[in-house]
């Protein structure tokens, strides 16, 4: 990720959260996270945001959004 932002890798950061948790809670998940990532006072080194997007989703909504890549528990 940090490399990334040094503008030394090509492809795009997209951050996921799989977590576990009823959807309701979700954004508010979201929102934290979104938070804690770096936006101010950035390193000099860094010509981009690490971080492009960021989701927080569960296993209902990972399997609905990515129903090539659906996850099941073992």
């Amino acid at each position: 990720m940090y490399r990334w932002a040094e503008d030394r890798v090509e492809k795009p950061i997209i951050y996921i959260c799989l977590l576990e948790l009823e959807n309701p809670m979700i954004p508010k998940v979201m929102k934290d996270l979104r938070l804690q990532l770096p936006v101010k006072n950035l390193p000099e080194r860094w010509h981009k945001f690490p971080v492009g997007k960021c989701f927080v989703v569960n296993v209902e909504r990972w399997n609905s959004n990515f129903p090539d890549w659906q996850i099941i528990r073992i």
